[in-house]
């Protein structure tokens, strides 16, 4: 009786029968094999079946085959569509593409100067050096609390230059906005109050814009009639020297003799004001 030596060959693990069976009864063997290919060889060639369960489980066993390497077979499933990974890569390219494109608009919009905005490049602007005789501490000025604010001069609207140390003598309540930022807009009305409520009692509210073009900034001031001064610092170099990110508005109440008494992150609260106010009493 002739005896026939057969493999299959399922991904990269072999399958061997022995027994009296051509190729044929192979194939009839594993009729109800269904879905999965499997690559069968034999002394007589190869074939592809598409199984998925042997009839009779007893005379198959699984072995590494060492005659057949991977690239000797072909794919085990040729005709199958690519496999989904599931939404989250979707919609992490998604993001990813409006995170780009939101970053190129608001770098096109707000950053880009437009003339007048005193940005980086133009000489004398930026934190200056506070001249010692401005100097009430025994330490290099730093935005911290009890240090002397650090002095700058940056240019308004109009391009006429302004400095920290301009408002010398008066109390300064140094607030750093956006027009793209929400608590800015919500407290920018209530500066403005209180700028017009106690301008004759020696107090400054001294707003500097952060990077933004000319134009969006004096849209900003004039959409909520501010009437305080304000500067843009479209280098960001002030804001840096102040240790102010992205996380605005953020303001510094500083002294009549140039001391930083106060730090106040986020939007500026009624109480603040209120603890301000009673200061110039």
């Amino acid at each position: 009786m002739e005896v026939f030596v057969s493999q299959l060959q399922l991904g990269r693990y072999s399958i061997t029968k022995r027994g009296p069976a051509p190729i044929g009864a192979i194939r009839k063997d594993l009729k109800d094999w269904k879905h999965h290919p499997i690559v069968c060889r034999n002394h007589r060639g190869m074939i592809t079946l598409h199984a998925l369960t042997p009839r009779n489980p007893a005379l198959w066993y699984p072995r590494l085959s060492a005659r057949m390497t991977n690239d000797e077979l072909p794919d085990e499933r040729p005709q199958r569509r690519r496999e989904y990974s599931g939404p989250g890569s979707t919609l992490g390219l998604a993001a990813l593409i409006v995170l780009v494109v939101g970053a190129a608009i608001w770098y096109t919009e707000f950053r880009g100067g437009d003339g007048g905005s005193g940005g980086s490049g133009t000489p004398g602007l930026g934190i200056v050096d506070l001249p010692d005789g401005l100097n009430p501490t025994d330490q290099s000025p730093a935005a911290r609390q009890g240090r002397a604010a650090p002095d700058f001069k940056l240019a308004g609207f109009d391009n006429e230059s302004r400095t920290l140390t301009d408002f010398r003598g008066d109390w300064v309540l140094l607030n750093f906005w956006a027009s793209w930022c929400g608590p800015c807009r919500d407290e920018t009305p209530d500066l403005q109050s209180f700028y017009e409520h106690n301008s004759n009692n020696g107090l400054v509210v001294f707003g500097v814009n952060q990077q933004e073009r000319n134009s969006a900034a004096q849209h900003f001031t004039e959409e909520f009639g501010v009437t305080y001064p304000v500067a843009l610092d479209a280098s960001g170099e002030v804001s840096s020297g102040y240790g102010v990110g992205r996380g605005l508005p953020m303001s510094f109440l500083i002294t009549p003799d140039g001391i930083i008494e106060q730090i106040i992150y986020g939007r500026i609260s009624d109480d603040q004001l209120s603890e301000i106010e009673a200061k110039l009493q």
